[in-house]
């Protein structure tokens, strides 16, 4: 999976790049709200804001286009249990790679849906209980997390008057996060949960684009 997602993300990225000569490339602006969870913890709300461009594909079909961005995700989860409260603030650098298809419903409302593989690296965050903190992605020891993600998103949205784009989404990770995955954490009946939980991170995202140049 990890190898035919890395080619895909190529083959869009050079699809783009042999394209790019031939037409001006829309720079937009995104930000929005995620909701994100890693293992069914707990969920977490968060933001991104970054850069994305697409590119048309009439050679494939009418209306599909690729496109690839450089978001700054903030991702985690969170649980109360009792009156402790575990919690976990990962920022990623996020780069999804989606195949899509745009029709029109009118001159200025135009319906689209896109799907694709992301990548994404840990630069940073805390995590732990209450005041208890460490570097989400620290050693082992200290149950930091990977830094490498890896997952399929997909996203539907309406854009207005080819400059505004209003849109909601899902990622799903592939890669489990702990550093300590296999380990037997032991299952606390009382509290009817793993100890030891896979991470997979999960994120229903809500965004708002802007184009606001050509490359």
């Amino acid at each position: 999976m990890l190898k035919k997602s890395l080619f895909f993300c190529l083959m869009v990225i050079a699809a783009i790049s042999a394209n790019a000569q031939a037409q001006a490339l829309p720079l937009e602006g995104v930000v929005g709200l995620n909701s994100s969870n890693m293992g069914d913890i707990g969920s977490k709300i968060g933001f991104h804001l970054g850069v994305k461009t697409d590119i048309a594909l009439p050679s494939v079909s009418n209306g599909v286009y690729a496109n690839a961005g450089a978001l700054l995700s903030s991702k985690g989860a969170s649980v109360k249990i009792y009156d402790i409260t575990y919690k976990v603030d990962a920022y990623y650098l996020e780069i999804p790679v989606h195949i899509g298809y745009k029709t029109a419903l009118n001159d200025d409302f135009f319906l689209y849906g896109e799907a694709g593989p992301y990548l994404a690296f840990g630069l940073f965050g805390k995590a732990g209980v209450d005041k208890e903190k460490y570097n989400t992605f620290g050693s082992a020891e200290e149950g930091g997390l990977k830094r490498f993600d890896l997952g399929l998103g997909i996203k539907v949205g309406l854009e207005i008057k080819k400059k505004y784009t209003l849109s909601i989404g899902y990622d799903w990770g592939f890669i489990d996060a702990s550093r300590n995955s296999g380990e037997d954490g032991g299952y606390d009946e009382e509290l009817e949960m793993d100890m030891n939980p896979t991470m997979k991170n999960t994120n229903f995202s809500i965004s708002f684009g802007y184009k606001f140049k050509t490359l």
